[in-house]
């Protein structure tokens, strides 16, 4: 579980090189499964976040109060498809969710909600389900902005 540290996550994610936090919010992975770092892929930089078919990321983003956009760069490889969604963390609401269009090329992913000052969960999902073989969809550059 430590693919997250260090230079792979600062790659990953847009952060303030300063602080290695988000801006506007403090961004700390929390959870992922059938996910990992990888070199295969990357929408800028060495680094994107690839999870497999079913696999999912989630970090936590403390916000303050107003209105936020969170974006990434997701690219579905074969039959991936690739879904943000945000969520509050203490109701399990969704506030808010985009999906890819299956371009097969890189795709910016956007969600914009109104935020409170609190935690909020930024889930980041493969829901492709392919028939056989592997499919993965890589995220890249995810970012905050007020």
């Amino acid at each position: 579980m430590t693919a997250f540290a260090g230079i792979a996550l600062r790659t990953f994610l847009k952060t303030d090189p300063r602080s290695g936090r988000f801006p506007n919010c403090d961004g700390v992975p929390m959870v992922w499964n059938r996910a990992h770092m990888s070199s295969d892929q990357a929408h800028a930089g060495t680094y994107s976040l690839c999870i497999e078919a079913g696999g999912m990321a989630e970090i936590n983003a403390v916000c303050d109060a107003g209105s936020r956009t969170i974006t990434v760069w997701a690219y579905p490889w074969k039959a991936g498809a690739a879904r943000i969604e945000i969520i509050d963390a203490p109701a399990g609401i969704i506030m808010g969710s985009a999906a890819s269009a299956g371009t097969g090329a890189w795709e910016q992913l956007s969600v914009t909600f109104t935020s409170l000052k609190k935690t909020y969960i930024v889930r980041l999902s493969n829901v492709g389900s392919p028939p056989s073989g592997d499919s993965r969809c890589y995220f890249d550059d995810l970012e905050v902005t007020a």
